[in-house]
């Protein structure tokens, strides 16, 4: 693209992505349930007596007092939308995979309601295939609630990806390093074998050196070429998911894919869980493309960066929607995979194994746990 077409491009997309990004946030009006009102006021004096109590813990009052405020912003600037969440579920649109970071929260960096993206968080965002958790979530979004676009989310600066490069703890390693070093062993493995340059590089520089290797700075290219490239690897493992498989498969395919059965006895309970489900009645939902997206957000600007790898449903592009539209050859290839490999993969695909290893909180820290309240955004402190 000419540099005057790009800057052209840049000043519309400047214009237009607030506009969407304030009609979004402030344009809906919700129903709203007068007898929640009691309800926020009893929960608020709750909130006022936990706050008491943790007094010698002013960074925890700090937070209590931020979800105070939270709950008073949001129903200010969207009011009934709690309630309406509260009452009819979830239908998020977005599944966000990324990174444990606290400088990385999905709703504040993409702006958006309450109940917009379903979200999964671990440590350098890494999606494997014998990690149970984030497969019960992927899983979940898609067959259950409807998700249609998977995030995969990495971060400039990530600390997981930093360590994969560093050299690891000297061994006996401690409980936590250990812990650490085992989950992001798939990255250490991504760095010792990548051919991009920029990583091989810092491959090659370590390796003249008979020092322990620290972390990174942020700004170092074989960094930033690692944290893409895990976020490039995290989009084919999700893309390889038997759950994404079988999804492409029934909208290529919807002959041969039976529709759900709609489990009624859960449909009846569907307003007493935060999960939207079929009720008697209606039909199963027609297939829907699921795409998988990969993305980095720079802490350092705030914005994010497409790398360009999205993954859809075989003969589906992104710009051009599926068969039927034209689409070169080179754009089918980039954004999708064949019929004969989604029902080669899921044919083949393996199961799943939970990790082992589960330790008390270490000596000195201190657990507190607390539930939200749909209803009001506020949250209660659990007694154990």
């Amino acid at each position: 693209m000419h540099g005057h077409a790009a800057r052209s491009l840049l000043l519309a997309l400047g214009f237009v992505l607030p506009v969407l990004g304030h009609t979004y946030e402030h344009s809906h009006l919700f129903s709203r349930n007068p007898a929640y009102d009691g309800l926020r006021e009893l929960h608020g004096r709750q909130l006022n007596d936990t706050a008491a109590k943790f007094s010698r813990f002013p960074e925890v009052v700090s937070l209590l007092q931020g979800n105070q405020q939270f709950s008073t912003n949001i129903e200010s600037s969207n009011p009934g939308l709690l309630n309406q969440l509260a009452e009819n579920g979830q239908e998020p649109k977005f599944m966000f995979l990324g990174c444990s970071d606290s400088r990385v929260p999905e709703a504040l960096i993409f702006q958006t309601l309450r109940g917009t993206m379903f979200a999964e968080r671990n440590i350098a965002n890494q999606y494997n295939p014998t990690d149970v958790n984030s497969q019960s979530v992927l899983s979940y979004g898609i067959t259950h609630l409807g998700v249609q676009h998977i995030m995969v989310v990495g971060h400039v600066g990530c600390g997981g990806v930093a360590a994969a490069i560093a050299s690891p703890p000297p061994v006996p390693m401690s409980f936590g390093d250990g812990a650490v070093e085992s989950w992001i062993a798939p990255v250490r493995t991504l760095f010792a074998t990548s051919t991009r340059p920029e990583i091989a590089a810092m491959r090659a520089a370590q390796a003249t050196s008979a020092a322990p290797f620290a972390e990174p700075e942020i700004e170092e290219e074989g960094f930033v070429a690692l944290v893409e490239e895990n976020v490039k690897q995290g989009v084919e493992r999700v893309a390889e998911d038997p759950t994404v498989l079988n999804a492409w498969q029934a909208l290529t395919a919807p002959a041969a894919a039976a529709a759900p059965a709609v489990d009624h006895a859960t449909a009846r309970c569907s307003r007493l869980t935060p999960y939207r489900r079929a009720t008697e009645g209606e039909e199963a939902a027609a297939p829907k493309e699921i795409w998988v997206h990969g993305f980095v957000y720079d802490i350092r600007t705030g914005l994010v960066r497409d790398l360009n790898v999205s993954r859809g449903p075989p003969g589906f592009s992104i710009e051009q929607g599926g068969p039927g539209t034209p689409a070169s050859s080179s754009e089918s290839a980039a954004t999708s995979v064949s019929s004969t490999s989604v029902s080669a993969a899921i044919a083949t695909a393996t199961g799943t194994s939970v990790p082992e290893g589960v330790s008390a909180p270490a000596q000195g820290a201190v657990v507190h746990g607390f539930g939200e309240t749909g209803e009001m955004g506020e949250i209660a402190e659990i007694h154990a």
